[in-house]
């Protein structure tokens, strides 16, 4: 299957995640996901992507031949997956020489997403290429689209980390510089083979933990006292 033949590679796709950028997943779960061969289930968001993505890119292409009087690009389909050493893109379409990423988001935005600038530097380092549109319909429902050059800093920056990360993958450790958290560390050892004495700063890190805990169970209850409270001086009232 095409998430097989991607398996090995780093994609361009998840470049923002070694540098914080992607909202949606982190470093230390893009890790874990490649060294158990998880496959990211698919969500409603990535549907709407997949199902508008034809009908954005003919939409910009009527548009920037609008805006471009007597132009005769033509939006076309990227057919090919493209590597350079353990990176891998797969871009949507191309336009000349230019390529063309389709987004889709709930959000308001007039720019580009960091998550996708990194993006299409990682595809632009794939393929060659040395311009790519982002192209995007937000919660406005209107088009938008933003001309990327390509950024030899940003895309050596990104060959090196994600260099480093596929190596500590193969290696199936998780470097230090990747901040993780509990469940990511459960999710590595799930059956302990022994216990370790914690130590004085282990036993300071449980009572933080428990008074840190405490206190927020005490706040959660003191703003829903709060609310019930308001909700109950307003009645069928608006406040």
């Amino acid at each position: 299957t095409f998430n097989k033949l991607r398996a090995p590679y780093f994609g361009a796709s998840s470049a923002s995640t070694l540098f914080g950028e992607n909202p949606y997943e982190s470093a230390a779960d893009l890790w874990l996901s490649k060294v158990a061969g998880t496959v990211i289930e698919e969500t409603q968001a990535m549907r709407r992507g997949n199902h508008l993505e034809s009908a954005v890119a003919g939409w910009f292409g009527v548009e920037y031949g609008i805006e471009n009087e007597g132009s005769t690009q033509v939006v076309r389909k990227a057919e090919h997956m493209y590597v350079l050493g353990h990176l891998a893109a797969t871009p949507d379409y191309w336009m000349g020489d230019d390529l063309v990423e389709i987004k889709t988001t709930a959000r308001m935005t007039d720019v580009p997403l960091a998550q996708w600038v990194f993006q299409v530097q990682a595809q632009m380092l794939c393929t060659g290429a040395r311009r790519a549109y982002i192209v995007w319909v937000d919660a406005t429902l209107n088009i938008q689209w933003e001309l990327i050059e390509a950024n030899a800093d940003t895309q050596e920056s990104i060959f090196t980390r994600s260099k480093a990360f596929m190596d500590a993958v193969q290696e199936e450790f998780m470097p230090e510089w990747i901040e993780r958290e509990a469940r990511h560390v459960i999710a590595m050892f799930p059956d302990p083979v022994d216990s370790i004495e914690s130590g004085e700063h282990g036993m300071e890190l449980v009572a933080d933990y428990w008074s840190h805990k405490s206190a927020a169970k005490h706040y959660d209850e003191a703003a829903s006292k709060c609310r019930d409270e308001l909700f109950s001086l307003a009645g069928n009232h608006d406040t």
